[in-house]
């Protein structure tokens, strides 16, 4: 299988459902790994999403490029509530861009596992 970031957005959303789920992010959840990672993610299932993010936040495009070039001075907006903020919109958007049957949010078995899951629901 491709790397996600490899993959376009059909061969995203398939890989979700031909693997019944799929892990996007895995053993961390500071917002410096998971929002670069989500971001990524994002842009391949909606684009225009991602660019209405950039227009909202001024401050989380220059942390991801200070990031991006492996430049340490946006520690502190990782650590705000704006990122915060912006990490909770990435779960919520990336939730309604799942595929129907799935969800996005972290493994039931591993806190620390976050991608796309099959709805426990949809097995009744």
């Amino acid at each position: 299988m491709k790397e996600i970031r490899e993959m376009n957005k059909e061969e995203l959303v398939a890989a979700i459902i031909n693997n019944n789920g799929l892990s996007v992010s895995h053993a961390t959840m500071r917002n410096e790994d998971l929002i670069p990672t989500f971001v990524s993610v994002l842009f391949k299932l909606n684009p225009s999403k991602v660019r209405n993010l950039w227009q909202s936040d001024e401050n989380l495009l220059q942390a991801l490029c200070d990031k991006s070039a492996e430049i340490e001075t946006s520690k502190e907006y990782w650590e705000s509530d704006d990122a915060t903020e912006v990490c909770e919109w990435l779960f919520d958007s990336l939730n309604a861009e799942s595929p129907n049957g799935f969800y996005f949010g972290s493994h039931i078995g591993d806190g620390s596992d976050y991608g796309f899951w099959r709805n426990d629901d949809d097995d009744e």
